[in-house]
């Protein structure tokens, strides 16, 4: 198995906890990534079927049922995936244990979508992952995503921009050190390309100003690259 970023933590039923209500209203996720990858969600209708890949603790997996879709969230930690349980009370929602590192359990034409929250830059080989996701969906289907941006912090973590690398990262706000793949963006192109995806939308996401009183680190996320926000295509043919 690949490394996998912050598996002790994410095996603690206390951090688990702590870490999904912190999620829900902290200046990084509820006011930078998911206002910036929420609107890249095609329409869902009753039709569809989405993967969350990476789901956690099943957050945005609920936020995708209520539109309507019959959604699948896989994750690693069983921890998450049982909080996940504990708090989704819809029946089209379903959690499976699953590293994403390896093949996808499911068979061809599965899903409509493939979404994933801040969860593919814990997988090394981005050209298997992705060619995994062209695999199980249907024609015309979408992959929207976050990650972290391939130039964040490039100062701090003194590596090889050019090079997928594994760095590590203290999350100061959970008291862990949790580690992650960091690659340049020609390589994550590179992977959309060559196993048939077509980029229909990027977005760098930052913060609105309203929430600058709110928050000490507004200007970081404000100023500073922090993460990036994707929405591909599957070209049909």
């Amino acid at each position: 198995m690949e490394k996998l970023a912050g598996y002790d933590a994410y095996r603690n039923k206390e951090f688990v906890e702590n870490y999904v209500e912190k999620n829900l209203s902290n200046l990084a996720n509820a006011h930078v990534e998911r206002p910036g990858i929420i609107p890249l969600i095609p329409e869902i209708t009753a039709e569809d079927s989405v993967l969350d890949a990476g789901c956690g603790g099943g957050v945005m997996s609920r936020y995708i049922a209520e539109k309507g879709a019959r959604v699948t969230g896989i994750d690693y930690s069983p921890e998450m995936l049982a909080y996940a349980k504990e708090k989704t009370e819809k029946e089209d929602v379903k959690f499976l244990i699953h590293d994403l590192n390896q093949p996808l359990p499911f068979p061809e034409n599965s899903f409509s979508g493939v979404f994933s929250s801040l969860a593919l830059h814990y997988v090394k080989d981005w050209q298997k992952l992705f060619a995994e996701f062209q695999r199980v969906l249907r024609p015309e289907g979408w992959v929207v995503f976050s990650c972290g941006s391939p130039v964040a912090d490039q100062v701090d973590f003194g590596g090889n921009y050019y090079d997928v690398e594994w760095y590590d990262c203290i999350w100061p706000s959970f008291g862990v050190n949790v580690s992650a793949y960091k690659r340049p963006l020609s390589d994550m192109f590179r992977a959309f390309h060559k196993n048939g995806f077509r980029v229909e939308e990027l977005v760098e996401p930052r913060p609105d100003e309203k929430f600058r009183e709110q928050f000490p680190k507004f200007d970081k996320f404000y100023k500073e690259p922090w993460g990036i926000c994707f929405r591909l295509k599957k070209i049909s043919g």
